[in-house]
């Protein structure tokens, strides 16, 4: 009598990982680990893993946390904010065009078609600007905290600018490093390297930039203030 062998297991296929799937991964492993909490890296890390090995499983984000979708090109850049606040200041009321836009700041039309793109995508162009005032007045300080450095001489900036100047009394002036600026202080990194040159043509970008720099790096009074003037500037009061 012939004897019987098992059968061997059925080999399961291998999934393989759709392209935008791989991508995400790739993004994930190149970003700096300080752009994410690590428990929280390490969990979208496994995440992204075993959905490339065909394993179902959970989201790796914590009860009741909004979907995270790790995409560079969803990340608002400080060019980005520059170009928004340029048009709601210096542009706010009359039509303009993406050379107006890269002529005032100094950067290439092919930048502020990027950033223009972003703002749409990220709905803060339009007639409502709510949306920038809750992201200017309760994100900012986080997205991009201030940098400060030596003394150096630059243009004046946050609680240093006459507008909040007159209001706020500080013996450390706040500035921004610049070979035309006519003031001495610590220095504070622009949100973008085209701001010095830009604010020192346009005072009402200058302004609005300072506003933001003050919502940034100012205590609880000069944040207070800085939020009135950014509701008057942006004709929310």
């Amino acid at each position: 009598m012939p004897l019987r062998t098992a059968a061997a297991p059925a080999q399961r296929p291998r999934a393989t990982a759709e392209p935008a799937l791989r991508a995400s991964l790739a993004e994930l492993a190149s970003q700096p680990k300080r752009a994410l909490g690590e428990e929280r890296r390490r969990g979208l890390e496994a995440s992204f893993t075993e959905r490339a090995r065909g394993v179902p499983c959970a989201p790796a984000r914590p009860t009741g946390y909004p979907l995270f979708r790790f995409r560079m090109m969803d990340m608002l850049r400080p060019l980005d904010l520059t170009v928004l606040a340029f048009l709601r200041s210096v542009l706010r009321d009359r039509p303009w065009t993406q050379m107006d836009v890269a002529a005032g700041l100094g950067v290439s039309q092919s930048s502020v078609h990027r950033a223009l793109q972003q703002l749409e995508a990220s709905r803060l162009l339009g007639d409502d600007d709510r949306r920038l005032r809750d992201l200017l007045v309760h994100a900012v300080a986080h997205v991009y905290p201030p940098q400060l450095g030596p003394p150096a001489r630059g243009v004046p900036t946050s609680h240093s600018h006459p507008t909040l100047a007159g209001t706020i009394r500080s013996s450390d002036a706040i500035v921004w490093p610049h070979d035309g600026g006519d003031s001495m202080g610590v220095a504070l990194d622009p949100l973008h390297p085209c701001v010095p040159a830009a604010a020192l043509r346009a005072p009402a970008f200058h302004e609005l930039m300072a506003l933001i720099d003050a919502l940034r790096l100012g205590r609880a009074r000069e944040r207070a203030l800085a939020t009135q003037r950014l509701d008057d500037m942006l004709e929310l009061s």
